[in-house]
């Protein structure tokens, strides 16, 4: 009986491995030729680097076409590997590079890419990121934190980082490229994250409130006019 309950023991484990839908060839495949592609979007590693505090990845959309060509050498790299087995492995990762490599949102990110290129060279929206990112920082520092509070921090960082790009002139000339930020956005913190219980703004609710400040705005000129 005992014997029984050793072998029993011992067969529960082989179980799990043979239930994988990956063999080891192909778990090796995903594995290296993933790489360029994950170094692509998340670096080396560095010694001092902190992935647990990484609030989400970042997908700079003005070189959406080299991370799609990385991510067609991927999949031919790992042609003769079941799909199954590829997404059991990236199952994140696989999600958000098939929604942005999607024809119709390269196609529209393309059409925008002279302002995302603008958003890399504005002064403003830069420093909103950047002071973003450092308020993100500080308040991750504590190594007390709880999970729970590390998400409310990665949550205020994405709706920072989204309202960077609201910026009035930004928004006004390029509303399209905005918007394709703000689907970027919301589909990794509803999806590839685990900031789901994070409400970020609708597109419509920004336009809205865009709207307001630019009748402002006229207004005053107006105004100002009269003067």
């Amino acid at each position: 009986m005992k014997t029984l309950k050793f072998l029993s023991f011992l067969l529960f484990p082989i179980s799990l491995v043979i239930s994988s839908p990956c063999d080891i060839s192909g778990e090796a495949a995903v594995v290296r030729c993933a790489t360029d592609l994950v170094l692509h979007q998340f670096g080396g590693i560095k010694e001092d680097a902190k992935f647990s505090d990484q609030p989400f990845i970042a997908v700079p959309l003005r070189q959406i076409s080299l991370m799609c060509n990385k991510y067609d050498s991927f999949l031919q790299c790992t042609n003769f590997v079941d799909d199954e087995c590829r997404t059991s492995m990236l199952t994140n990762l696989m999600s958000l590079w098939n929604f942005v490599c999607a024809a119709d949102f390269t196609k529209s990110v393309n059409e925008n890419l002279h302002c995302f290129e603008t958003a890399e060279n504005d002064i403003n929206i830069q420093r909103c990121l950047i002071e973003a990112m450092e308020d993100f920082d500080g308040d991750i520092g504590n190594t007390t934190v709880s999970i729970a509070h590390r998400r409310e921090h990665r949550c205020a960082l994405a709706k920072k980082q989204l309202n960077c790009f609201t910026e009035f002139q930004f928004l006004k000339n390029c509303q399209s490229a905005v918007e394709l930020q703000h689907k970027l956005l919301s589909f990794i913190v509803n999806n590839v994250s685990d900031l789901s219980s994070c409400e970020i703004p609708s597109f419509f609710a920004i336009i809205d409130k865009f709207k307001v400040v630019e009748r402002g705005f006229i207004a005053f000129l107006k105004g100002f006019k009269n003067v």
